[in-house]
């Protein structure tokens, strides 16, 4: 028996943060400040653990994220580019768990896995300015109670989420479905196909732009696979993954 259980929280577009039953925190591609889709008061995070990132687009790592590492020096894996270019931004070394696809590790309780996505990418510098071009990754979070996560991070559909499902039989898919660049619901239900996960998290829609369409394609293209539950999350809910049920928005702020 767990103290508590490990919960998904989504913060907004496509950053995301987990709580594991052992109270540690990890944050998936964080875009905190000025992100207009943070619900207020959670663009505050004042304990971070683990940091993951899946690329460096900069909504999924903060044009200012050197600040938030130095508020909580949390251990940090994300590809080799991006690391470098962290590095390079003053990023204390020491910080990093290096890896690479493929590659495994434990760290804070919790197995990491580095796993293939397709999507081109760079770093922003300024808000015009890009460089360190790279290709993205995803990523496979197993947790001390047995929830394994899938965050596929933005990425076409592909052959190998099959590999996925065999190697590391996730309970939890968290997948793309903005279109335009990446997954849209067609590809993304086919995804769910190849994975045969019972859960997924669809997320990067009703935000940006280029991503104001709603779920209601994705929902209706899964409903043929009647035992995968799609659990959609809006900005500050959390998913309590022992039952598998939604709350409501964590921070009270969010209300406001």
């Amino acid at each position: 028996m767990y103290p508590e259980p490990t919960t998904i929280q989504l913060l907004g577009h496509a950053t995301f943060k987990i709580t594991t039953p052992e109270k540690k925190v990890i944050l998936v591609d964080p875009w905190l400040f000025d992100n207009p889709y943070i619900p207020r008061g959670l663009e505050q995070q004042p304990v971070v653990d683990l940091m993951l990132v899946t690329h460096g687009h900069e909504d999924h790592m903060d044009i200012r994220l050197k600040e938030l590492i130095d508020q909580t020096s949390p251990t940090i894996i994300a590809n080799n580019i991006c690391r470098r270019f962290l590095i390079e931004q003053a990023v204390e070394e020491g910080l990093f768990e290096p890896m690479n696809l493929g590659g495994s590790l434990q760290v804070h309780g919790v197995t990491v896995t580095m796993v293939n996505a397709f999507h081109h990418a760079h770093v922003y510098l300024t808000e015009k300015t890009v460089t360190f071009p790279h290709a993205a990754n995803g990523f496979v979070v197993c947790l001390s109670d047995g929830t394994t996560v899938y965050f596929a991070g933005d990425t076409c559909v592909f052959g190998d989420m099959q590999l996925i499902r065999e190697l590391y039989q996730p309970t939890i898919a968290v997948l793309p479905i903005g279109g335009r660049s990446m997954m849209g619901a067609l590809e993304a239900a086919h995804a769910v196909k190849l994975l045969q996960v019972d859960h997924v998290i669809p997320f990067h829609y009703g935000t940006a732009p280029e991503h104001t369409q709603t779920p209601d394609e994705f929902v209706a293209r899964t409903r043929q696979y009647p035992n995968t539950h799609i659990h959609l999350l809006q900005a500050g809910q959390v998913l309590d993954c022992s039952s598998m049920t939604v709350g409501a928005m964590a921070n009270p702020e969010s209300a406001l």
